[in-house]
């Protein structure tokens, strides 16, 4: 049995028996050429998860998340509360053109802040939800086709990137992990609602319109109040 313990040691899970036989068949040797063989698979089929940390400001954090939003294929899924910065709303207006389907689950804030892209998404024709029944929707989560996600404390947004202390987590290879979020956000989008923009919102938005145009500067004191400042896209 010494063998075969020594083999489990190692990460190489066979029943008892098979291993005791592979034993006797191959000897100690040939024992150690398939732990090697079968760890060697383990790692290039069934990796273990991996965890990537990203830190603000200035530290990689929206280039990590666009990075990842580029390499959608399939679908999309966003938790968000601000939602302003352009490098990432351009990165998933991309994705919903290229026939990712995206799904934004937002903050109801996002009704009235004079800085959300989220009128321009609307254009674009893409799906958004507002996550109302709670006070605050404070979630700042990405799943990416099922098998990648994105958390942390970084909000959406420029001052996010280059002015906050803030952190990204990108989590890859954690199929449990990932269904747990997966299951939120099925839960957030049961009581979730058709956004309802009011008057001005999205007005301080200067990102690029469906009709490929850029609107003009707001004038100084032109834009309604907004509650936050982390605004500027």
């Amino acid at each position: 049995m010494v063998g075969s313990e020594w083999l489990q040691s190692q990460g190489v899970f066979l029943s008892s028996q098979l291993l005791e036989g592979l034993l006797l068949g191959t000897g100690f040797t040939g024992a150690l050429t398939l732990a090697w063989w079968v760890q060697w698979l383990r790692r290039r089929w069934w990796p273990g998860p991996s965890i990537k940390v990203y830190f603000s400001p200035k530290g990689g954090c929206a280039d990590a998340i666009v990075a990842e939003l580029n390499k959608a294929r399939k679908e999309i899924l966003v938790m968000a509360y601000s939602f302003t910065f352009d490098p990432i709303v351009n990165a998933l207006i991309q994705a919903h053109k290229r026939g990712v389907t995206v799904k934004l689950l937002l903050d109801k804030c996002n009704e009235v802040d004079a800085f959300t892209d989220m009128p321009r998404c609307l254009g674009h024709g893409m799906n958004v939800r507002i996550d109302a029944p709670h006070a605050i929707s404070h979630n700042k989560v990405m799943i990416v086709d099922r098998k990648v996600v994105i958390t942390g404390s970084f909000n959406f947004t420029r001052q996010a990137e280059t002015e906050n202390a803030e952190n990204v987590l990108v989590i890859q290879h954690h199929p449990a992990l990932v269904l747990r979020y997966f299951h939120n956000f099925l839960s957030h989008l049961d009581h979730s609602r058709p956004p309802q923009p009011k008057d001005g919102a999205g007005a301080g938005d200067r990102g690029i319109r469906p009709d490929g145009t850029i609107p003009e500067k707001p004038k100084p004191g032109t834009l309604p109040n907004s509650s936050r400042s982390n605004k500027a896209a």
